[in-house]
């Protein structure tokens, strides 16, 4: 029996959107459940297939794009690759009877983080991490990030933002996401930052503009970063980081 991976991909970030509150972080442990218990209730026959289906698709089973030119990465800065970015994405059919053997492939690397903290309970934080580049003026550039994977954004000599405890950095972008019938819609992207090594992910949007201010209780050196907890791919615009000081606000 065949299953396609995109329905569970669809199904389980239905889940998600349904059942989290956008107010607050998304839990990566109480989604699961949610949709372990989901599966439990619907298909108590195949429930370990269909388990191991749907954390498949939750951790951001890769897809490709329908026609697309070029197999794309699962995030990155948009450019001459803006045609295969922007059409519309298709899961992939995988047999019921090898899922039990079916490997998705993660690409983690990062100096940012410790290697320690890329994997949270034996699983990992994200699907795909790469680091995006400002401009001088701190702008954002045009960019792109599949489900479960990870943007991290740095400075143009490849450093963060240097702040302290009466400091915010204020992060401004437009978002849209490009679903499987090719309708522009808003996604939904968890914001955070990394400091120390370590990940810290601080709220949830699906604002198509969002202007988010970001308060720090230690003094360092800290990294903003983006992670897609949609099902489709999330275009990311007119993006800027920006500190400033908290009694200016």
């Amino acid at each position: 029996m065949k299953i396609k991976i995109s329905d569970m991909f669809d199904n389980a970030a239905e889940i998600v959107e349904a059942e989290s509150n956008y107010n607050n972080v998304i839990d990566s442990r109480k989604i699961k459940e949610i949709v372990f218990l989901r599966i439990h209730r619907s298909r108590r026959k195949r429930v370990k297939r269909q388990c191991i289906a749907v954390l498949i698709a939750v951790l951001g089973l890769s897809v490709i794009s329908a026609g697309a030119k070029t197999l794309l990465q699962s995030a990155g800065v948009i450019g001459i690759n803006k045609e295969d970015v922007l059409q519309s994405q298709v899961g992939i059919n995988i047999d019921e009877d090898k899922i039990s053997d079916y490997t998705a492939e993660f690409d983690l690397h990062t100096d940012l983080i410790l290697s320690e903290n890329l994997y949270e309970n034996g699983i990992p934080i994200a699907k795909y991490i790469v680091e995006v580049s400002v401009d001088e003026e701190n702008k954002i550039p045009e960019c792109y990030v599949d489900n479960g994977a990870m943007l991290i954004f740095v400075g143009v000599d490849n450093g963060g933002w240097y702040v302290d405890t009466d400091t915010s950095l204020q992060l401004n972008f437009q978002q849209k996401r490009v679903d499987m019938k090719g309708m522009e819609t808003a996604g939904v992207l968890e914001v955070g930052y990394v400091y120390n090594g370590r990940v810290k992910w601080c709220q949830v949007t699906d604002n198509i503009n969002s202007n988010i201010q970001l308060l720090f209780e230690e003094e360092g050196n800290y990294y903003i970063c983006l992670r897609n907890a949609s099902s489709d791919r999330i275009i990311i615009t007119n993006g800027s980081i920006n500190i400033k000081k908290t009694q200016e606000e």
